[in-house]
């Protein structure tokens, strides 16, 4: 299924920027949600995160906000387009 199917009717044709745009997106959610994932599915808290990159807990912390941050910010992004269209 892709991106396209699942938000706009059939036969929207989009411009290579358009495509272009939606695949560098796709591909920032998409790495996110697998480090994400990655991290939850091999047991690591944010303090061994952080161990294993030689950086303070804080630091651990605030990679996995902004990780989190980013994949809700995509998120909204896709849905405001969805709702308001391109409005540039």
């Amino acid at each position: 299924m892709s991106f396209e199917s699942m938000f706009y009717p059939d036969g929207v044709i989009f411009t290579a920027e358009e495509k272009k745009e939606q695949a560098r997106v796709s591909l920032i959610y998409n790495v996110t949600e697998d480090i994400l994932l990655a991290l939850e599915d091999l047991g690591l808290s944010k303090k061994d995160l952080a161990e294993k990159l030689n950086r303070t807990p804080a630091l651990g912390v605030a990679i996995l906000t902004v990780l989190s941050a980013i994949t809700l910010v995509l998120g909204l992004a896709w849905a405001l387009a969805v709702v308001f269209g391109d409005m540039g």
